[in-house]
């Protein structure tokens, strides 16, 4: 067996003899670097459009920002955020490569976003996005802002087409797991109440995982709890715990239950250009919206340019990052929704330095008139 993080040459020559097998190159599905090769985790900030950066991909919004598990820093690839041959691309399209052999009773495959690829809003279901591919030896779950992606499966993997995907930012995030944390992953599942678009769950899989049939049929949790929070191990053995709500929990999640689980303040970028926008929580545990982001490569912007929906605690000794679904809008606290973290000091301390600056907390505001 090839180990890929040692011989990625090597690697990207596996991963074109097995791409017609929907195989990484150490044969389990994983999220996938830039070269094709495995990796635990990665992050990718999709940079907004900015004219005036010297990087050709970023003035037209197709630019990004990298880090994975080996790449412990943001670095500027350089490509296309949206390329076949990156990072997304090499790991949805397992997705893709898969359809046939997972039909034939070998894994698992879910696709949700409140945009479908053709457009179609679903408002009444979770504001939430992302993918999870799995088999009996593991899989990857991938969270992310991004509307109408990815593309149907019986079609091919394609970036979407629109301003919506160059104009602003958006985030990524991929973590690989065994296949015994994906039981607990299709619970989470139900409890977002996600508008799932593409899915295949085979008999051969639905003892080990009896929650996703529910969350393909669009049920919710039952009874209350209406919120979940549930720890997670990444195949590598990072720390994971994953916040997840359904419509029914209509508390501001990110003060009410993310904050206070993680006894930690928290920054929180989100949009929020809208009228029921939820201004900053002032009292412990405090809630402070990202204002302003200045990330490496000479990148700065406002959070009026992101649609990112990310979370980093401040001020304590807790060092998780968040990445997820949720505005901080008040017609989002009717929705279903969550934000998976990371306790990764590297990932942490990048997220911390990309917060220029903060809404400030008025003086006179009334604690009793926070959400």
């Amino acid at each position: 067996m090839w180990h890929c993080s040692y011989h990625v040459h090597l690697c990207y020559l596996c991963t074109l003899v097995l791409a017609f097998f929907g195989y990484s190159c150490n044969g389990r599905i994983s999220c996938l670097d830039g070269e094709g090769a495995p990796v635990d985790w990665f992050i990718i900030y999709k940079l907004p459009a900015l004219p005036d950066h010297k990087d050709p991909h970023v003035q037209k919004g197709r630019g990004h920002l990298y880090m994975d598990a080996r790449v412990g820093e943001w670095v500027l690839p350089g490509t296309e955020v949206g390329s076949r041959t990156g990072a997304l691309g090499h790991t949805l399209q397992q997705m893709y490569d898969n359809v046939n052999r997972m039909r034939q009773e070998q894994g698992a495959y879910f696709a949700y976003n409140d945009q479908w690829p053709d457009g179609q809003l679903h408002k009444n279901k979770g504001h939430a996005k992302g993918s999870i591919l799995f088999d009996k030896e593991g899989g990857f779950w991938l969270v992310h802002s991004l509307p109408r992606f990815p593309n149907w499966l019986e079609e091919s993997y394609t970036w979407p087409v629109g301003d919506f995907s160059t104009k602003y930012a958006h985030i990524f995030m991929c973590v690989t797991f065994e296949h015994n944390a994906f039981r607990m992953i299709g619970k989470l599942l139900m409890y977002m109440e996600p508008a799932i678009y593409d899915a295949s769950l085979p008999a051969s899989l639905q003892e080990d995982n009896p929650y996703f049939s529910p969350a393909m049929d669009g049920i919710g949790p039952a009874v209350p709890p209406w919120n979940k929070k549930a720890p997670l191990l990444s195949r590598g053995g990072v720390d994971v715990l994953s916040f997840t709500k359904s419509s029914n929990y209509t508390e501001e999640m990110y003060k009410a239950f993310v904050g206070k689980h993680l006894d930690s303040d928290l920054a929180v970028q989100s949009w929020r250009t809208s009228k029921d926008s939820i201004p900053n929580c002032c009292w412990k545990p405090k809630v402070k919206n990202v204002k302003k982001l200045k990330l490496p490569y000479d990148v700065e912007f406002a959070s009026s340019k992101d649609k990112s929906k990310w979370a980093v605690t401040t001020g304590g000794k807790s060092k998780w990052t968040c990445i997820g679904d949720l505005d901080r809008q008040e017609r989002e606290m009717k929705r279903g929704g969550g934000t998976l973290c990371l306790k990764v000091p590297g990932v942490w301390q990048a997220f911390t330095s990309a917060v220029a600056d903060t809404e400030k907390c008025k003086k006179t505001i009334d604690k009793k008139t926070e959400l």
